[in-house]
């Protein structure tokens, strides 16, 4: 079987140019003290993911009492991934911790994916229940149970938390603090959900041979143009695995982008259907994340001409 073989080619833009399982019902859960960061931080992530494809769970309700009401147990034990934002008040918040509690407790039980995320409070004081963090802890276990349900109610709540916390923050976690800017992390934290859902991945072959060189050259020669579009042909005679390098790259890269859209066997679809207006919907499904039947040819090429400037590993290929 020959090797396909690759062309480079370089342009200025222009404008023509997780095995999900069945009980996860949501990706991603977001636990947050929602005085501290649902105006900003967790509201811009949650567009964020919301652009990505990725559905999130977000309580937006303030809450009275301990006891977690069944449907939000539901979101939590329901969701892929949970996203756990601790914030400076955020052990004010006895209904936060019941949460954290109950995620930590699916991170075991179901194999949840947990994403700690440290929002103006160090790692360590998290970790350790020190400082004005630890004070804050105590305070809270003692408000919320002691005078309610006695001490030793209290001691075994504040050890649950404690646990769950120290838990939490022994897992690689990212720190606002090293961002520049609040979008940067934003970016960051929708970048690991997708790798650890691997929602976007395409399927290559279950034992692939031979493909790394090629991949890793192709790789090579985006990287260095990150400024430029770039045009990549893979030649090959029939069955040689154009395809399935195509793929493969597309798997390696497609993380860096928000949009992306993968088209394959464009030829055999228009030759043998006349789809072409099937895949520029897929096409403008795949970037804009909007399902809009759009029946005239004039206005789909001007949609996708309106994509100019847009930043996406936009892979079509003609096989």
């Amino acid at each position: 079987m020959d090797s396909p073989s690759f062309s480079f080619s370089l342009s200025s833009p222009s404008p023509s140019s997780l095995s999900s399982i069945s009980r996860f019902m949501h990706d991603v859960f977001i636990n947050f003290k929602r005085e501290d960061t649902s105006k900003t931080f967790v509201s811009d992530l949650d567009v964020a993911l919301s652009k990505a494809g990725i559905e999130s769970y977000i309580d937006y309700h303030r809450h009275n009492g301990t006891d977690l009401d069944p449907e939000l147990l539901e979101a939590i034990e329901e969701a892929r991934i949970s996203i756990i934002v601790f914030s400076k008040n955020y052990a004010e918040s006895s209904w936060c911790l019941n949460e954290l509690e109950r995620v930590m407790e699916c991170r075991g039980t179901l194999g949840q994916f947990v994403v700690p995320v440290f929002y103006d409070v160090n790692a360590s004081d998290v970790r350790h229940q020190k400082g004005d963090f630890g004070k804050v802890l105590r305070a809270t276990a003692k408000e919320a149970y002691f005078r309610s349900q006695g001490k030793e109610k209290m001691k075994n709540v504040l050890s649950n938390w404690s646990n769950a916390l120290t838990q939490a923050a022994n897992l690689s976690g990212l720190h606002v603090s090293n961002y520049r800017y609040q979008d940067e992390l934003v970016q960051q934290i929708v970048e690991s959900v997708m790798r650890k859902l691997k929602k976007e991945s395409l399927f290559i072959a279950l034992f692939p041979v031979g493909l790394e060189s090629y991949v890793q050259e192709v790789t090579d020669f985006i990287e260095y143009q990150s400024n430029k579009v770039c045009l990549i042909g893979i030649c090959g005679m029939g069955e040689s695995g154009k395809t399935t390098t195509a793929k493969s790259i597309y798997n390696q890269i497609h993380w860096n982008y928000m949009n992306k859209s993968f088209i394959g066997n464009v030829r055999e679809v228009c030759e043998e259907n006349n789809e072409i207006i099937q895949l520029q919907q897929q096409l403008l499904l795949d970037i804009t994340n909007t399902n809009v039947m759009i029946h005239s040819i004039a206005s789909r090429e001007m949609m996708i001409n309106n994509l100019y400037g847009t930043k996406v590993p936009l892979q079509h290929f003609i096989l």
